[in-house]
């Protein structure tokens, strides 16, 4: 029996624990298999808020266009050709005229439409015009004026432009007054951006609309790149305006 227990107590002693080398290795290997994981995980959610900013960007720059081009298709109309009153003119004062396009610039346009039919430009949505402002939090939006108020269409919008062609084919990007009611068709373009900066990512492209006129997106003068961490994207559409000229 004695001799058991100094056999057990050989093996028990034989059973020695971790060194302290052992242990800092066995430490260092985990740590750095943690340091991957996380540079994975973290790698992966920039990717993914990335993509969220661009999809949601697009998004808003769509939902945006889809409502201007639809409204702008409708400049001057007047199915009963007996609209004639004052709310068809600019935010609804001034001469009384018949549905037209009142607001006509590189940043804003503007127009009326009799759209039910009741002789007069007053109901609601009937005049209004489309332009770019700072909103409360000052978040530069797609805007929607009406004699009665204005409303934010779409979000984080840097510009507007818009570019026009007359009934004789010729392009102008700021129509005198006595070409207002020759427009045919408009060259809308708006160049969004998304919500926050990008990491890692510099914005140096220039961006134009119309026949070449270009933004300035930093401050400085028109052709200049914003120069920034956003990430930006342009659509244009052409879009006629077939009420006018009837």
């Amino acid at each position: 029996m004695k001799f058991r227990a100094q056999g057990n107590m050989h093996l028990l002693a034989g059973n020695g624990g971790f060194t302290l080398v052992e242990v800092m290795i066995a430490l260092l290997v985990a740590s750095l298999v943690l340091t991957g994981v996380v540079s994975s995980y973290i790698a992966q959610q920039e990717v993914q808020s990335r993509e969220e900013q661009i999809v949601g960007m697009q998004q808003n720059l769509r939902v945006g266009m889809n409502q201007l081009l639809e409204e702008v298709r409708m400049a001057g109309a007047n199915p009963g050709q007996n609209a004639r009153d004052v709310s068809c003119n600019k935010n609804g004062s001034g001469a009384v005229v018949s549905p037209r396009i009142h607001t006509a610039t590189a940043t804003q346009f503007g127009f009326s439409m009799d759209l039910d039919g009741d002789g007069d430009c007053d109901s609601d949505g009937e005049n209004v015009t489309y332009h770019l402002y700072n909103d409360p939090d000052g978040i530069p939006t797609l805007g929607r004026q009406t004699p009665s108020n204005n409303v934010g269409k779409a979000e984080y919008i840097d510009a507007i432009g818009f570019y026009y062609t007359l009934e004789n084919g010729s392009q102008v990007a700021a129509p005198s007054a006595s070409q207002l009611q020759m427009i045919r068709a408009v060259e809308v373009s708006l160049l969004a951006r998304t919500e926050y900066t990008i990491k890692g990512y510099r914005n140096t492209h220039t961006y134009t609309y119309g026949s070449g006129n270009a933004w300035d997106l930093n401050g400085g003068s028109p052709g200049n790149a914003p120069d920034d961490g956003y990430r930006r994207q342009l659509f244009s559409v052409q879009v006629t305006c077939r009420n006018m000229g009837l």
